[in-house]
């Protein structure tokens, strides 16, 4: 058992939130892993073009989502071979070819009809599984199980 020794009176998770508050007084704020991405998408869906722009050069050039979030940005701005560039660009950096069928879809239907999307999907084949299969809920006698399909499936699990 951990003991916190304190001389001024304050009990052991009074001693921690103040130490939490002395902390982030200095602290440089926390960035997640794909903060300049979401926050770019936000504002490519609100057809802020500049400013997602902006945003996602605060994040790594080279990155496969960020390749995918400029290409969601020029296909919703029209201009489909840009995307077609950037679908590639983001591929080869390491994007799974999946997440462009998980879409959104309705964003990525340009990119769909292009004969760069159709020739990067005869290299990849077909994709049925998109997401999972992720568990939760899990006990001793049951656990739910979520997994998306590229479409519509009959899904067979067996226990």
């Amino acid at each position: 058992m951990t003991r916190c020794a304190s001389h001024s009176g304050i009990g052991p998770v009074a001693a921690a939130v103040l130490a939490l508050v002395i902390a982030e007084r200095g602290a440089i704020p926390a960035r997640a892993q794909h903060d300049p991405q979401r926050n770019a998408t936000r504002l490519i869906a609100k057809g802020n073009f500049d400013a997602a722009r902006m945003e996602l050069g605060k994040g790594e050039p080279g990155k496969p989502e960020t390749h995918f979030v400029a290409m969601m940005a020029a296909l919703k701005q029209g201009r489909t071979q840009e995307g077609v560039k950037r679908m590639q660009q983001a591929v080869a950096a390491g994007l799974p070819f999946g997440r462009l069928v998980a879409g959104p879809r309705d964003v990525l239907k340009p990119l769909y009809a292009s004969d760069g999307y159709r020739k990067l999907a005869r290299q990849h084949g077909p994709v049925d599984l998109v997401h999972g299969p992720m568990l939760g809920a899990v006990t001793d006698t049951a656990a739910s199980i979520w997994l998306r399909t590229a479409r519509a499936a009959r899904i067979v699990i067996l226990v």
